[in-house]
């Protein structure tokens, strides 16, 4: 059986902490004839010894994952601090930082002597302060990584983050979605991967539709019982067998934004300048920012010498006429429209007299009070 048989895991220091071989034969055969069955101590010894012979090979051949393992078999068949040294120094290799300072320390507890204390100490140092690897990936990828409040990003998921042992925050950030704040703790040596679903921006509420400006015609008429407007009106009138020119003054009065009544008077420019005075009732519809509105008319066409044709509007005397009205104002300012308007009125209403027909027409300027 070897003396030495770990000098090529440890070195100089190495050959003396690890003769485990060496220490299975320096066992007292008193010790292992207390367990239950004093007969299965050779046994045990061999197959620690097969063990311990394994992990050597796979350490020679470079495989320190099989090292470790095998340290491991022969640790638990016959513990020894030599044997659990090879066992830390197998699993510094593979890596498995973490496990490897476990057994560092168990040894610690165990040995004794000053030099091998002093030696793995100083490793436990420098294995406390190995840094570890953090494997971040996101959903959806491509999120930019600041590790501990840096001034700039460590990265882009996915990436692989090196840090030093202890903890740490991750700030996760992606536009169109939430900022995320991630909190890792790292061993020495270790690596973990670690996935985060990224959380949507919630969509931006449309912004409220502005109301309708308050002072328009529409708005200004809506919560009023009553309203009313004055205006002035030109156009043409067919008293003759001719249109003349016409100007006049009309006043309007509504209810309720639809029931209106309205009053005009217009002075007919041709020989004798008759003068009409009526009014009208009816039914105003508003769309949008046109009212139209329909109306019944009634007028006393007065001073008709000249200017009416004989034997159907009678010269040098009042005469009542009546017919229809239509008109549409469009607001071009909350207070002021201009509209058109035309009349058809007969005698007495006398629908079938077409010689005693009046009609005009034209454009009117309003103001909405």
């Amino acid at each position: 059986m070897a003396h030495r048989a770990a000098a090529s895991i440890g070195g100089s220091r190495g050959a003396r902490l690890a003769c485990a071989l060496a220490a299975l034969c320096a066992l007292p055969r008193g010790a292992l004839a207390q367990s239950a069955d004093a007969g299965a101590a050779p046994d045990r010894e061999a197959r620690a010894a097969a063990a311990f012979a394994q992990a050597l090979e796979a350490w020679r051949n470079s495989d320190c994952i099989a090292a470790s393992a095998a340290f491991a078999r022969a640790m638990e068949i016959v513990p020894h601090p030599d044997t659990r040294y090879n066992l830390a120094r197998a699993l510094e290799c593979a890596p498995d930082v973490p496990a490897a300072i476990a057994e560092y320390e168990r040894f610690l507890t165990e040995s004794a002597d000053p030099d091998d204390r002093r030696e793995v100490e100083g490793r436990l140092v420098t294995l406390r302060r190995r840094p570890g690897q953090v494997f971040l990936s996101t959903d959806p990828l491509d999120a930019t990584v600041t590790v501990d409040a840096g001034e700039s990003p460590a990265g882009h998921t996915p990436c692989r983050l090196t840090l030093a042992p202890g903890a740490h925050v991750i700030v996760i950030e992606r536009a169109g979605f939430e900022r995320t704040v991630q909190r890792v703790v790292v061993a020495p040596g270790a690596s973990q991967d670690l996935t985060v679903a990224l959380v949507a921006r919630a969509a931006a509420a449309a912004p409220p539709v502005a109301a309708p400006p308050p002072d328009r015609v529409l708005t200004r008429r809506t919560g009023r019982t009553f309203s009313g407007r004055a205006g002035l009106i030109t156009g043409f009138s067919v008293p003759l067998d001719r249109p003349v020119f016409v100007v006049g003054l009309e006043a309007g009065l509504f209810y309720r934004r639809s029931l209106s009544a309205q009053a005009h008077a217009m002075w007919i420019d041709t020989l004798g300048a008759p003068f009409l005075v009526g009014g009208d009732l009816g039914w105003v519809f508003v769309l949008d920012e046109v009212d139209l509105g329909i109306y019944l008319s009634g007028s006393a066409l007065l001073q008709c010498d000249t200017a009416c044709r004989e034997g159907t509007l009678r010269r040098d005397a009042e005469q009542f006429i009546g017919g229809v009205a239509v008109r549409a104002d469009v607001a071009l300012h909350p207070r002021l429209a201009v509209g058109l308007f035309g009349r058809a009125a007969w005698r007495n209403f006398d629908l079938t007299n077409s010689e005693g027909l009046l009609a005009s027409g034209g454009l009117s300027l309003s103001l909405f009070l």
